[in-house]
């Protein structure tokens, strides 16, 4: 009993308890679609009817999807919150966002006490992400809903936009059950929505492109076409890369189409409406370059990795010493170095082969987990006769595999070439029947009632809090599910100073006792209109600061030996004064506010 709970435990870590428990529903259900496929069935059809009467209103389909997740994850509201800044990406798109809704693509530089992962100081204080990575974020804040309410927004359209997508490929009643999917597995508990750098927006540039693409070929016109510019305008300025990619064997296939077509007027309107699309890409990516990095020709993103030394995008380009690098404080170094492995075991044949066998696992428990890997595979093969979709999920794979980094995100620009395939594998599951036995047709209903049942443990674990997800343990980085209840540090330092009547500055130890895994300075594009600022505690730096914005309440964010944080007034903390030469002998007591768990600063 001991060996089987240990190898239980073992693979828990490997696959995270989401998709652990996953195994059982999925091998009862699978047992009962060979062992009695007609079980149910009456049921199914009465569901499935109802399904097909909305699938058939495209007005309606979609915006019931599109409900569904909006009033769905506003009404757990109360047991999930908001996402929070966690992670140096969500500090760093939450500054660009702010930046986009205040109307510029860069703002005035900030001493380097102001420095954040991802974020240039100088020639602009920005972030290094692509032009308008955050733009649903930005345009939420502008419409009064807050940052947050742009990305439910947008994450509520990906799931709409996957019924529109794929039901120009397949049945609308199957593309209708794969945004319920959908719906389910990324609308609430997935880092897409309880996380800010998820990638939602690159997701909806792909959908928008299949979907486009479909309807081009069909009947191109002004509309059709204009969607596919805005596809691949949204790609190339959330993920160039890989949205060049993505996007390169649909262009092509259309280009093909062009010299065959006999009456070329039709596709050349198009076509026109779309290059506008793709010019007015190209002009936000030179603009927003020119406008952070004061040259059209460096990305944000490559002037970042050259001054920070940061990891290269790409494990082919060399990295840089990071003794010649920019950044000053030991917790963002360290920070910085924490996945440097993710560079360098790349270095041999066998390191590589290893880094590619666990990007194809982080991007299969994502997107699909064991639930959809069925439909998935068998839409592979219905998919043969329709290459483009293919091409692209292939030439997208087959390019990744060139980067240093192998998280889920990656793949968005794919999302809906993924979820095609999964529509076309339960299509093509009901005209399987061996021995005249109906168990395609039993296989293609109960492993969308998988998804179902599963969703029970994220909604156990949000609102009961049994069973606990710790980030680590029972939940990888590459899961879908469970990202409810994450501890922000931030903004739990936020909301305590919230109730503050004056505004706030906090000065951050970064140094050897800094915790690399809680790193907290995030500022939005004018620090000065915000209640709290957050600085590095830097003695050379500090009275500066504080002259910069005065009439603020200082304090001091320190650490414990063992990594949780305390948070004490500026003064208390060193006995006044905003300059000293030796560094604090005051008692760094453990932070014993209700917003932050003791547990999650260890």
């Amino acid at each position: 009993m001991q060996a089987i709970t240990h190898a239980i435990g073992r693979l828990e870590n490997h696959i995270g308890l989401y998709e652990l428990v996953q195994i059982p529903i999925l091998a009862l259900l699978l047992s009962a679609a060979f062992l009695r496929p007609a079980l149910g069935s009456r049921a199914f059809a009465r569901l499935e009817g109802a399904l097909a009467r909305i699938a058939d209103r495209p007005v309606l389909a979609t915006a019931s999807i599109f409900l569904f997740v909006l009033i769905g994850r506003l009404a757990l509201l109360p047991v999930l919150g908001t996402a929070q800044p966690i992670v140096p990406d969500d500090g760093s798109l939450l500054l660009q966002a702010s930046t986009l809704a205040a109307g510029r693509l860069s703002n005035p530089p900030l001493p380097s006490n102001f420095e954040a992962i991802y974020v240039l100081l100088n020639p602009a204080f920005a972030s290094m992400y692509p032009v308008l990575r955050t733009l649903p974020m930005a345009l939420g804040q502008m419409a009064g809903i807050g940052f947050w309410g742009g990305l439910l927004v947008c994450v509520a359209a990906v799931c709409a936009l996957v019924y529109w997508a794929l039901k120009a490929w397949v049945p609308a009643s199957f593309a209708y059950v794969t945004a319920i999917i959908v719906a389910i597995r990324l609308g609430f508990f997935s880092s897409w929505i309880n996380m800010y750098y998820g990638p939602a927006f690159t997701a909806l540039g792909g959908l928008v492109l299949l979907g486009a693409y479909a309807r081009v070929r069909r009947r191109p016109s002004l509309t059709s076409g204009a969607l596919l510019g805005l596809g691949v305008l949204i790609l190339m300025t959330t993920r160039p890369f890989e949205g060049l990619l993505a996007a390169a064997p649909f262009g092509v296939a259309l280009v093909i189409d062009f010299f065959k077509a006999t009456d070329k007027k039709p596709l050349f309107a198009a076509g026109a409406a779309a290059g506008l699309f793709v010019v007015a890409g190209l002009g936000l990516t030179a603009a927003g370059d020119r406008a952070v990095a004061g040259d059209w020709r460096m990305s944000p993103y490559n002037l970042y990795v050259k001054t920070a030394v940061a990891d290269p995008a790409f494990f082919v380009s060399p990295r840089g010493d990071p003794k010649f690098g920019d950044v000053r404080y030991v917790q963002d170094r360290r920070e910085l170095d924490l996945d440097i492995q993710a560079y360098e075991r790349r270095g041999s044949l066998k390191g590589w082969l290893r880094a590619e066998e666990h990007r194809l696992h982080s991007y299969g428990v994502f997107y699909l987990g064991f639930a959809l890997l069925i439909p998935f595979m068998v839409g592979l093969y219905a998919m043969r006769r329709d290459p483009v979709p293919l091409a692209s999920l292939g030439l997208l794979l087959a390019g990744l595999t060139q980067v240093t980094w192998d998280h889920p995100q990656y793949l968005s620009p794919g999302f809906g070439v993924v979820m095609l395939c999964v529509a076309a594998g339960l299509a093509a599951l009901r005209r399987w029947s061996p021995g005249e036995r109906p168990i395609g047709l039993a296989l293609s209903r109960l492993v969308p009632l998988a998804v179902v049942i599963g969703a029970a443990l994220p909604l156990s674990s949000a609102i009961a809090g049994r069973p606990q997800m710790l980030a680590g343990l029972n939940l990888l980085q590459d899961n879908v599910c469970c990202w409810i209840r994450l501890p922000s540090l931030h903004g739990a330092v936020d909301q305590e100073l919230a109730v503050e009547p004056l505004g706030q500055i906090v000065a951050v130890d970064s140094g050897p006792r800094a915790n690399p895994h809680l790193p907290v300075i995030f500022n939005l594009a004018d620090p000065a209109r915000e209640h709290v600022i957050w600085i590095h505690d830097d003695p050379q730096a500090n009275a500066q600061a504080f002259a910069r914005y005065p009439g603020r309440k200082a304090w001091w964010l320190g650490w414990r030996d063992d990594g949780a944080p305390c948070l004490r007034p500026y003064d208390a903390q060193f006995g006044g004064g905003a300059s000293h030469d030796e560094r604090p002998t005051g008692v760094c007591t453990p932070w014993t506010s209700p917003l932050w768990p003791a547990a999650a600063g260890r």
